[in-house]
């Protein structure tokens, strides 16, 4: 009988355990002893290829950014930066870990890879430095700032009824942050705040172009 062969240990194998470990019990749960038993391999041996947790956390944001959309060849601008814009925070979406991971670490390929890309779109655009710089902080503080808004509003504390907090407001004071509140808490049309802001920014850097 064939002895069924292991997977090699790789940097990417075990930054891919970590993610799923993270997505499935929060990035906490990340230890060098549970992901040596999730991969079937010695503790000792996973710091072969990574030699700490920052390490790990390098790993693992470059394993969820190797997931992220990137525009056709030959797109047009708008529709690229668009895409990259859409796809990045679906993925932040799935691992809702990951925003943090990735304010406080520094890019590796994949993720220099991922800001190549936003920056050629821009450059397509024919924008001059200064506005094609402003631009792309634009776009990567909209996208990490309003994931990160969306996340923490999802976890929040689910018995927090909007209509009750409207209730407690003093309605001399904040007649309009009520007027907001109750909208919100009222069925009416639902929109996309995120792709509204986006398409917002590519406008605008569309009429600066122009």
């Amino acid at each position: 009988m064939a002895v069924e062969q292991k997977s090699p240990l790789t940097r990417g194998r075990i930054g891919r355990a970590a993610v799923e470990a993270a997505d499935r019990d929060g990035i906490d749960s990340i230890s060098m002893r549970n992901l040596a038993a999730a991969l079937d391999a010695g503790t000792m041996s996973l710091y072969n290829h990574v030699r700490n947790k920052d390490e790990l956390l390098d790993a693992m944001g470059e394993d969820i950014a190797a997931t992220i959309e990137h525009p056709e060849p030959g797109a047009d601008w708008k529709e690229g930066v668009r895409r990259i814009a859409v796809s990045t925070r679906a993925v932040l979406h799935r691992h809702p870990w990951a925003v943090e991971v990735w304010s406080a670490r520094i890019p590796g390929p994949q993720r220099w890879t991922l800001m190549e890309a936003v920056l050629d779109q821009l450059a397509s655009a024919g924008l001059p430095d200064d506005l094609t710089d402003l631009a792309f902080h634009a776009v990567l503080n909209h996208i990490l700032g309003h994931t990160r808004q969306e996340l923490a509003a999802a976890s929040s504390n689910p018995g927090t009824h909007v209509e009750d907090v409207a209730r407690d407001l003093d309605a001399e004071r904040f007649p309009e942050v009520i007027d907001h509140l109750r909208y919100h808490a009222a069925d009416h049309p639902t929109h996309d705040s995120f792709l509204f802001v986006l398409d917002l920014i590519l406008d605008g850097l569309d009429g600066l172009a122009r």
